[in-house]
């Protein structure tokens, strides 16, 4: 048996797709990336093999996490956050996952462009209370986890797919989504997160 769940250490190995920097013209203009989101829609594939297990999950949940990213930061407020749902197989065999979150995150980040662009975390910064805790179902077992503290995660190197390190995004009117792919070892987890703003 292993876990998988929404951790996985890849110090040096994180790609983020689709990274845009800023044109002249949208450094001028007000960023629309910048401001307050609600998460209104998340949904993580992750697949391939860990600890010599092979695995595919598929993660929806978490909506009315709010998001606020600044020019220079992003900060994450778990507090009205709804459960994370994975469901999917670990070596052929069901299974199942809830992961809560709660608390806040805080993580100094760089921030390029307005409507299309990236954000990459500066992770070693994070601080915060925030936390998650897992409860896992195979084989007709039901494992508790955690909690796990993200800022301390964060600064140890452990991708977390709901906190990912760095992000493209694209930004229209009231609709931010970001995108995040991560690999490591055979395995690869691709996040889109879709957000309204407040």
């Amino acid at each position: 048996m292993f876990v998988k769940g929404a951790r996985l250490v890849v110090v040096g190995a994180v790609a983020a797709a689709g990274i845009a920097a800023a044109s002249p013209a949208e450094a001028k203009a007000t960023r629309c990336v910048l401001g307050k989101w609600s998460l209104t829609s998340y949904t993580s594939v992750a697949r391939g093999k860990l600890q010599g297990e092979s695995f595919n999950h598929t993660t929806h949940g978490l909506e009315r996490t709010k998001l606020t990213i600044t020019k220079t930061s992003i900060s994450y407020n778990f507090d009205q956050s709804m459960r994370a749902d994975t469901r999917g197989t670990s070596s052929a065999k069901p299974w199942q996952e809830w992961a809560e979150y709660g608390g806040k995150l805080n993580v100094k980040a760089t921030v390029k462009g307005s409507t299309k662009g990236s954000v990459k975390v500066k992770r070693k910064t994070a601080t915060g209370g925030g936390w998650y805790v897992q409860t896992i179902f195979i084989q007709s077992q039901k494992i508790d986890l955690g909690p796990w503290n993200l800022a301390k995660e964060h600064k140890e190197g452990a991708w977390n797919e709901v906190t990912p390190f760095s992000s493209s995004f694209t930004c229209k009117g009231k609709t931010l989504r970001m995108e995040s792919k991560a690999g490591i070892n055979g395995s690869s987890t691709k996040v889109t997160r879709i957000f309204t703003r407040i």
